[in-house]
């Protein structure tokens, strides 16, 4: 199987730590080369929600039906990371 993987706003340890897990993925026969986004579809992509261009791709994910993996530095609700108002009685996770 091959995942087609992107990343967005990662520091260079995230974005090393990416590639590990990917590498460790073909144990299983999953083929997982990460590459930068582009815009274009992809299977997953793993962004910084940290970041203003992270969110922007988290964005553009989300609307297009893309396997998102987001992660920031504190908990946030998702509507948190697209800088929307959050989900009235939603706990947050």
């Amino acid at each position: 199987m091959r995942i087609d993987l992107r990343t967005a706003a990662l520091t260079d340890s995230e974005d090393q730590r990416v590639r590990i897990a990917a590498s460790l993925l073909g144990a299983v026969r999953i083929e997982a080369k990460p590459s930068p986004w582009d815009g274009t579809r992809c299977d997953v992509v793993i962004v910084n929600a940290d970041d203003a261009y992270g969110r922007q791709v988290l964005a553009l994910a989300q609307k297009r039906g893309i396997g998102l993996v987001a992660y920031a530095s504190q908990i946030m609700h998702f509507d948190q990371a697209l800088n929307r108002p959050e989900i009235p009685g939603d706990s947050g996770l």
